[in-house]
């Protein structure tokens, strides 16, 4: 059963976002390599933007920071749904450039559904600043967006502002 569902999410979505979930449920998955060669590696379904945002998703996960950013910076200057922001980022996120990533989460509208991530990881990268005030702000409104606050204070990079959150 599993193997069948990886398999339509791979015919769905291409063969990145089926391996993903494959790591994510911590499966091994090999397909039968006469239905391997038939998947896409990118999402079938997507545009042309939305294929570079997962070329540039790609570039993070292989630790291309700068290539990823600067892919993400490009598609920010279209953005309309906040991905292109939140993708960047993370991307800075990951690079350890916190105020980088502190402008880029800024951006992403309240009435984006990236708006719940991208609030989160900007409490993160406020309190990894040592910004605790702004930290504190933005974890209320990420909690307020849906973020659980279990997570939250299990979260290492909150942990200067745990006594706070256990307040809210």
């Amino acid at each position: 059963g599993i193997d069948g569902a990886l398999h339509l999410a791979a015919r769905l979505f291409g063969r990145r976002v089926a391996d993903q979930t494959a790591r994510y449920m911590e499966y091994h998955w090999t397909p039968e390599p006469y239905l391997a060669t038939g998947y896409t590696y990118w999402n079938p379904s997507l545009d042309d933007r939305g294929r570079q945002i997962q070329q540039a998703e790609a570039a993070v996960e292989e630790k291309k920071y700068g290539d990823a950013i600067a892919l993400f910076e490009k598609l920010a200057k279209t953005d309309t749904d906040g991905s292109a922001w939140l993708g960047l980022g993370n991307a800075r996120y990951f690079a350890r450039d916190y105020r980088g990533a502190i402008n880029a989460y800024a951006r992403v509208g309240e009435k984006s559904a990236s708006f719940p991530t991208a609030v989160y990881n900007l409490a993160c990268s406020f309190a990894l600043v040592g910004d605790k005030a702004k930290a504190l702000v933005a974890i209320r409104k990420a909690i307020v967006a849906g973020i659980s606050k279990a997570q939250a204070l299990a979260d290492s990079d909150l942990s200067s502002i745990k006594d706070d959150i256990q307040k809210i």
